[in-house]
């Protein structure tokens, strides 16, 4: 009969799991038993055994001891277009979401990857990020192995994540926060350290993500037959239903689940929450996920800000279960926009977790499954050695504007060694109480449109005063606030800003019987102006009153593109710019 394990030898048992290492590297353990002062040679030998480091590329995939080594090559136009690809908040948590329309901003391109020798052909690679995360020199990517040959893969992986690290500058935070959460028995993708080259330029070290796709559903759920979403600032309130972003699975089913937690959600008798929240969320296994971002710190994650997170409907119970992503701001005590917080141990700026903490009872089982999560995942020794471990093998390959992560990987290390006593001494007499609002995620409202055409003067400095009346010509249709722009007089020029190589176009608009006139400014790269595209191009703005305050109530953001139809010099040496602009006014509601 086998003997019971120990307390260590179960961990070595979790913590190989949590490293993506097979099952049978550790059933070895299953009938050993020893002691506490043998654990970190054990975890150090486990992670050297043969196989491991093979040369099978579908078991070295998402190894944790080796740095995967992916070489991109692609034409370089595609390359540079890909880089510029970005997105703005504006469109990205636009209203559209309500009505399920999702932004897409970014395109594959072919290209195709070596990756340790092994190379595939006509792959699909675009850039990801939603908006920190963004960068042209260093881009986020996606890998789609299988763009054009459907059968192309690696195992059953066809897509690859490639995250450039730049918000998680310890260059540690996704690999330890995913590993804890596996730890702790909470779902969570694998995640590895990968050396990217395009086309033999180094961009250093990316972390390495387990993509959101089937196979990662299927490896921690046992099945794919359910449905998956992503929240991205996104939230169960009423009329948010359908922001949801579904990326396999019934909508139907999925619809369903949803409008079953957001009705629970508006009950106001605790008795009655629980019951009806029950039967469309696995309430054990969230509160496992909810108190894990709790100890690992990650402000901007369902229960910190309503971002950065998945839930997978099981095909059996059809109950949601909750997965963590963008991991890469994680390990701080700070709130997401401010630099203090209430405390240490938990996060409520979501509803769900919101509404859960107003009752005792959750409270309390919220209490209990901390202190179990610091007893069996969050060893301080074992994270200290693996940090360790893992920067001998991705500081040689570290881009230069990664150089300064000590500085960011020494404050991860504190917070690991100061974790487990700030959060026992704050709930030692329970959870800390303290007074809980629901508030609706950040979105950006259409409050009017503009579209027509103009013709602007350059200057080489502002006007003063009144001088700017009169100042080139515009055909142009406004409606702000459900009411027509009307004005008896405009000015449209174009001036140098203030920040290198921008220029900024100004419309400005005398109302008649109002005291302040209005101001549309839109930014632009002067290289518009010295190359103008033949198409239409992307454009951002505000509108205000003149003299009023830009986040005041009469002024909204701008969102269009326009296009430069031809530029020229009048009889009096004038560089004129005619164009034609069409876009909506956005006012942000809800607010941080």
């Amino acid at each position: 009969m086998r003997p019971a394990m120990d307390k260590t030898a179960f961990t070595v048992c979790k913590i190989t799991n949590a490293l993506g290492i097979k099952s049978w590297r550790y059933t070895l353990f299953m009938n050993l038993t020893f002691s506490r002062s043998t654990f970190l040679f054990l975890c150090s030998l486990i992670i050297s055994l043969p196989g491991v480091n093979g040369e099978d590329l579908e078991s070295t995939l998402y190894s944790t001891n080796q740095l995967l080594r992916v070489e991109i090559r692609m034409d370089k136009e595609d390359w540079g277009k890909l880089a510029r690809q970005g997105r703005n908040i504006q469109e990205a948590l636009s209203d559209e979401r309500l009505a399920g329309k999702f932004n897409k901003p970014y395109t594959y391109y072919p290209g195709k990857v070596t990756i340790n020798g092994k190379t595939f052909k006509n792959v699909g690679i675009r850039k990801k990020g939603f908006i920190g995360s963004l960068d042209s020199q260093r881009p986020s990517l996606k890998i789609k192995l299988n763009y054009e040959d459907k059968h192309q893969s690696i195992g059953d992986v066809t897509h690859l994540t490639l995250n450039n690290c730049k918000q998680d500058k310890s260059l540690v935070n996704q690999y330890l926060t995913y590993t804890i959460f596996r730890m702790a028995d909470a779902p969570a993708p694998r995640c590895t350290y990968a050396h990217v080259t395009v086309n033999g330029e180094n961009l250093g070290i990316y972390a390495n993500v387990e993509s959101m796709k089937k196979p990662m559903v299927e490896h921690h759920f046992g099945s794919d037959d359910g449905v998956l979403y992503e929240g991205t600032v996104v939230d169960f309130f009423s009329g948010w239903e359908d922001s949801f972003e579904r990326k396999f699975g019934s909508k139907k089913k999925g619809k369903a689940v949803i409008s079953g937690i957001v009705d629970a959600l508006n009950e106001s008798d605790s008795k009655k929450l629980l019951k009806s929240i029950e039967h469309n969320l696995d309430l054990d296994a969230f509160i496992q996920f909810w108190a894990t971002e709790g100890i690992v710190g990650l402000p901007d994650g369902f229960s910190g800000n309503a971002n950065n997170y998945f839930f997978y409907i099981h095909h059996d119970s059809e109950k949601a279960l909750f997965i963590p992503w963008g991991a890469d701001y994680a390990f701080t005590n700070r709130s997401l926009f401010f630099n203090f917080r209430r405390c240490n141990s938990v996060r409520t700026s979501s509803r769900l977790p919101a509404k859960l903490y107003g009752i005792p009872s959750i409270r309390e089982k919220y209490r209990k499954t901390l202190i179990q999560i610091l007893d069996k995942a969050w060893n301080e020794e074992f994270l200290a050695q693996e940090i360790e471990r893992v920067e001998k093998i991705f500081a040689p390959h570290v881009h230069q504007r990664q150089r300064n992560y000590l500085y960011s990987l020494n404050k991860t290390r504190r917070f690991i060694r100061e974790r487990r006593e700030n959060i026992m001494e704050e709930i030692a007499e329970g959870m800390p109480e303290f007074r809980l609002r629901e508030k609706q995620p950040i979105i950006f409202k259409t409050v009017g449109h503009i579209k027509g055409n103009f013709s602007a003067v350059y200057l080489e400095k502002e006007p003063q005063n009144d001088d700017w009346i009169g100042i080139g010509a515009q055909n142009l249709k406004v409606d702000l606030f459900d009411k027509p722009l009307d004005f008896e007089k405009s000015g449209l020029y174009v001036a140098r800003a203030r920040g290198k190589g921008r220029t900024t176009l100004y419309m400005k608009f005398s109302k008649p019987n109002t005291v302040r006139d209005s101001l549309i400014s839109f930014s632009l790269s002067s290289r518009y102006l010295e190359n103008p595209p033949d198409d239409w191009f992307s454009i951002t703005g505000k509108f205000k009153e003149i003299g009023g305050f830009f986040l005041g109530r009469k002024s909204a953001s701008f969102l269009g593109e326009i296009k430069i139809n031809k530029i020229e010099v009048n009889d009096e040496n004038e560089r004129i710019i005619r164009g034609e602009i069409d876009g909506r006014f956005q006012k942000m509601k809800n607010g941080i």
